[in-house]
This record gives structure tokens, sequence and C-alpha cells, in this order.
């Protein structure tokens, strides 16, 4: 991993301006709470406990935050609102309902629509889940970087307005693997009690996302060789982007095809 300090191009922000951390936890933490209320009645009301779930596992996947944010050069400046501390890098609050909104709301969202008999998910509409995912990305992480709260460092490819694009091209498939994995797990194994176990299977997809995806440009930057050497691995992160949601939509495929065949047994064209 890349010293942020030994780099070619070190962090540019040191400390986070209070006003702006503040102005920017709230804004996280009203779509935070709204999720937890929503899957708080879920589960009281309507003994639904998979929403919160989600919630519960997508706030735990801050705990990797760390590891995420050192392999692709992300650095955080110092700011009062701290989490927690690791190896001396400050984890901001807002990073909690980030993740719990993001890879918990956004996951089970995606999930319901995978589970929608009504209206089924196709791998046309799972390219605009991720779309959908990757722009809210970016109205996440641009004023963080605009603010100083957060700086991208090393050869980053693909960096426009502080923010590097193969970052959320990458993080807008973590919902969508999280959400997979329950849709095929719930078919044949998530039952009763055996649901709790979707805790542990949303950071798990963040970290798999992660590291089938993004490890190309870890590599590059790492390296700290230059944008000649990042942006070819660039190019290869935004491939394995590309192939994996292919292979995760080929679940809607299956499906679909068994629809299709149905139907056409009840309108007596197959024999």
């Amino acid at each position: 991993m890349l010293d942020p300090l030994r780099s070619a191009r070190p962090p540019t922000v040191m400390d986070m301006p209070y006003n702006e951390t503040l102005l920017f936890t709230i804004s996280t933490f009203v779509p935070y709470v709204g999720c937890i209320l929503v899957a708080l009645y879920q589960l009281i009301l309507r003994h639904k406990p998979t929403f919160i779930l989600f919630v519960l596992g997508g706030s735990l996947c801050v705990v990797l935050d760390p590891l995420i944010n050192a392999l692709g050069c992300c650095y955080f400046a110092r700011t009062d609102l701290v989490l927690y501390v690791h190896n001396g890098r400050p984890i901001p609050l807002f990073m909690l309902a980030s993740y719990g909104t993001f890879n918990g709301g956004f996951g089970y969202w995606w999930f319901t629509k995978f589970q929608d008999k009504k209206s089924p998910m196709t791998p046309q509409g799972l390219w605009k889940l991720w779309a959908f995912a990757y722009i809210s990305n970016l109205a996440l992480e641009f004023p963080v970087n605009q603010w100083g709260l957060q700086s991208y460092f090393g050869f980053q490819p693909f960096k426009v307005l502080g923010m590097p694009l193969w970052f959320p091209a990458v993080n807008s498939t973590m919902p969508i693997v999280a959400a997979s994995l329950v849709n095929v797990l719930c078919e044949r194994s998530l039952r009763g009690w055996k649901k709790l176990a979707i805790i542990l299977i949303i950071p798990s997809a963040d970290i798999l996302a992660n590291g089938a995806m993004a490890w190309p440009v870890w590599i590059a930057l790492a390296l700290d060789k230059g944008y000649y050497v990042s942006y070819l691995m660039g190019v290869i992160t935004f491939i394995l982007v590309v192939i994996s949601l292919v292979l995760m939509g080929l679940q809607f495929d299956s499906c679909h095809g068994e629809v299709r065949e149905g139907k056409k047994r009840a309108n007596g064209k197959l024999k």
C-alpha cells in the first residue's frame, strides 16, 4: 500500500473544515435515519426483518473502510466528527451513514426489485440500477472532494474535479453484488433465523466487489509509477465492472427463459 506522505502526488487536504463537515454529516444521516425508521416499521409492524438486516450489514461495511481507502489511495483529513481511528487515519462519522444508506438501503431496494414477480428484473434493468447508483455516488462524493473533506492521492486514473471515476464504478456494484447474493440464497437457504446471515453477507459483498474489480488500479497506485500505468489498469478495472454486471445479469436470463417457456406451453406452442 502506498504511504500518503511518500506518494509522488500526496493528499491535498490535511484538516476538514468544521462547518462543511457538520453539514455533510447531517445530510448523510437524513436518508440513513429514514432507512432505519422504515426498516423498523417493517420489522415491528409487518414482521419483515430483511430491510433492517440489510441496514445493519451496510453499516458494518464501515469497518472495511480503512482497507479500501488505503488500497484505493483515498485520504480523509483530520476532523472532530470521527467515528474511529485506524492506524492514525480517521474514519469520519458520515461514513457510517453513507455505507448504511448505500450498501444497506440501495442493496435492499435492489433486492426487492430482484424479487418482484410482477415486474421481473432483466439484465438491461440491472445496468439501469448500476447507472443510478453511479450517479448517486458521484453526487455524494463530489461535495466531499470540493469541500476539502477528503482527497485522492497518487496517480489516480480518470480523475475529474478531484474524483477518480473508476472508484464509483466499483462502488456502484457493491449493492448489486449484495442484492444478488441474498436473492440467490433466499431461494434456497436464507429462511427463518438463517436470514441473520444477511448482516455478514453485505460487508462480504463490499470486499468481494472491490477485490474482484478494483485490484488492477490498486496495483498501479501502489507502484506509484505514473499515469501511463494507472490509466491502463483503470481501463482493466472498467472492463472487470462490465464483465461482473454481465455475469450478475445471468441470474435473470434463466428466470425469464422459464417465464417465456411457460407462456409458450400455456398457448399450446410447445409439444
